[in-house]
């Protein structure tokens, strides 16, 4: 019996067909030259618009810094006031501070300490700093001079509004005497 040439060919078909719905089918040509062409752009405006934000951080956030002043007892760092310098680009307005003291020692014919007071040895408020400007924090007189101070620490707690925001911004720091090469007390930041 001679083969059906009819057969054979709706064979071939039917194989052709099913070998190619297995070969994946490509893609549009000229879908995929314009969405390459697209992602550089797309990128350039990524890295345009993160840069653009990282600026406008880096412009507006407030530096406020808080630092030791001149001493002017040599072993009673209560005396020296603190500094509170605007570094940023933008004045800072409604300033509050408060110096909260810490822990104590005393020297004198026994050792005394004090722990955690609580107690406010500065506490003011300042309406207005305006960009590189600066002022002093004052402490109240609280230790006699008679009664001189073997280590101290504090915190310098300041909270602020940048100019025409409505938010508060606080910042503490903390502080611990050190002799210096001179043997005065002087407040160091505490680590």
């Amino acid at each position: 019996m001679a083969p059906r040439r009819g057969s054979n060919r709706k064979k071939s078909q039917r194989q052709k067909r099913q070998s190619s719905s297995l070969i994946p089918k490509p893609f549009n040509s000229k879908f995929t030259k314009q969405s390459l062409r697209k992602i550089p752009q797309i990128l350039y405006k990524g890295i345009v618009a993160l840069s653009v934000f990282v600026s406008l951080i880096v412009v507006i956030y407030p530096r406020l810094t808080i630092v030791p002043g001149s001493t002017i007892e040599k072993h009673n760092p209560f005396h020296t006031p603190f500094v509170l310098k605007n570094d940023g680009y933008w004045p800072i307005s409604e300033i509050e501070f408060i110096c909260a003291l810490g822990e104590v020692n005393l020297r004198g014919q026994s050792q005394l300490s004090f722990m955690n007071l609580n107690v406010q040895i500065a506490n003011n408020n300042i309406p207005y700093l305006g960009v590189s400007k600066q002022t002093s924090i004052p402490f109240k007189q609280i230790f006699s001079r008679e009664i001189p101070i073997e280590s101290a620490n504090i915190n310098v707690l300041v909270s602020y509004k940048l100019f025409l925001l409505p938010f508060w911004l606080n910042d503490t720091q903390q502080f611990k005497t050190d002799l210096n090469y001179q043997g005065e007390l002087i407040w160091v930041p505490a680590e």
